[in-house]
């Protein structure tokens, strides 16, 4: 299951090909694919998470969506290996502006990001926070898939 995080034209963040462990260990290694696209701009990076990481993922965009009036400075979400990093801040405006980087490591060679992605505080931000919280979800052993939504019922 892919999830497009932004797509605005030919700007794009998704998170696609992930892979969960066979054990139930919360520090077996995991992983999927981040994909950066914009004018001029093709990245594509493995991010290995830790089980627990994908709840501090979804956590992260709900404390966003939680904050939707706004919030001072910038609030940042990393993965365990600093593959990947998401940070936002908010205007007075109602916007929640993110940028996400990808790096190959905790001591980089080479980063690439994309800023400014920006996202409308309130259902949009609420939107994405959501689908966050569903993918984590779904890329779970079967045990917490079951914590899914059932057809026709409300989003977690």
């Amino acid at each position: 299951m892919d999830l497009v995080l932004f797509d605005e034209g030919s700007r794009q963040v998704r998170f696609r090909d992930p892979v969960w462990p066979d054990t139930d260990d919360p520090y077996a290694g995991s992983r999927f694919t981040v994909e950066l696209r914009d004018a001029g701009l093709e990245v594509e990076r493995t991010v290995f998470m830790l089980g627990y990481e994908w709840e501090n993922l979804a956590a992260y965009f709900l404390e966003l969506e939680e904050s939707w009036k706004g919030w001072d400075g910038e609030k940042t979400w990393n993965s365990v290996e600093h593959d990947l990093a998401v940070a936002a801040t908010s205007d007075s405006h109602g916007h929640c502006h993110f940028r996400i980087a990808v790096r190959n490591g905790g001591i980089p060679t080479w980063q690439a990001s994309m800023t400014d992605l920006e996202v409308n505080a309130g259902e949009d931000l609420t939107r994405l926070a959501r689908s966050v919280r569903l993918w984590t979800l779904s890329v779970r052993p079967k045990a917490d898939r079951d914590l899914l939504p059932q057809s026709g019922e409300d989003t977690p």
